[in-house]
This record gives C-alpha cells, structure tokens and sequence, in this order.
C-alpha cells in the first residue's frame, strides 16, 4: 500500500498541522499492519482460525469439518461463524 500525498495535503500540514487529521479506515490493519504476523486476521483467516479450533479440539464430526472447509472457500463466512457457535 503506497500513500501519496498531494501537494493541497502538505500544504495545510506545513502552514497549521493542528488543522489536519489523518482518517484511517479498517482497510490499513487488513493490508498494510498485518504484513509480518501483526494485526487482525481477515475474514478468511477468522475463519480458517475457527475451523481449525473444531478440529484441534475435537469436538465436530470429520463430515462436518469437510463441510466447513468447502464453506469457506466459498466463503461463505455466515455459515462457518454459526456452525463455530
């Protein structure tokens, strides 16, 4: 991710930095914290965690393991998150 700031940005930012705030969406720990291990999973990777919980703590049949796997490459996320529950 490659921030470019325009010159209008640096401009106010040099003449009054108390007049700048800088927004961050939910798109900054999905793409740029999470390179080396750190920030929150997406939602993939929740669910891939969620999976392989069931399935280290034995207590979801092979069947619907399966199942799950297919779920979430299809991601379809609902249906893994209840199922977990």
């Amino acid at each position: 991710m490659t921030l470019h700031i325009t010159q209008q940005f640096r401009r106010a930012i040099e003449s009054d930095p108390t007049k700048c705030i800088l927004w961050v969406g939910a798109g900054l720990s999905a793409s740029t914290v999470r390179q080396g291990g750190k920030g929150l999973p997406d939602w993939a990777a929740l669910m891939q965690h969620m999976i392989d919980e069931l399935r280290d703590s034995a207590n979801c049949d092979e069947p619907t393991l399966q199942s799950l796997d297919a779920d979430l490459k299809q991601k379809k996320y609902l249906e893994v998150a209840e199922i977990y529950q």
